[in-house]
């Protein structure tokens, strides 16, 4: 499994507009059958900042999802208004529930 953690810094009072404009492109980007979970949401504390999480099935299926018709748009809306992103990457061979 592929995890992604991103850290988005908008651009000043663009941050809760930016996450509505784009849940059409989150709920089609869940709705792949190599995403695992995809969660775009604001940071508690931090006005101009939200968190993304996402997993997917390998790497071939995020490589997929990057190339699909509601990516384009997501990250387009996504350049608009970011300051800073920061993203790490983790890799799973198995994930254990608790």
């Amino acid at each position: 499994m592929k995890f992604i953690i991103g850290w988005i810094t908008c651009k000043p009072g663009t941050r809760d507009g930016f996450l509505e404009r784009v849940q059409p492109m989150v709920e089609a980007t869940r709705a792949e059958p190599g995403c695992v979970f995809f969660e775009l949401n604001p940071k508690m504390g931090s006005a101009d900042v939200a968190v993304l999480t996402e997993c997917f099935r390998d790497d071939a299926a995020h490589v997929e999802h990057q190339t699909l018709p509601h990516f384009a748009p997501l990250i387009a809306e996504l350049r608009a208004v970011m300051l800073e992103g920061r993203t790490t990457y983790h890799f799973a061979d198995e994930v254990h529930s608790m």
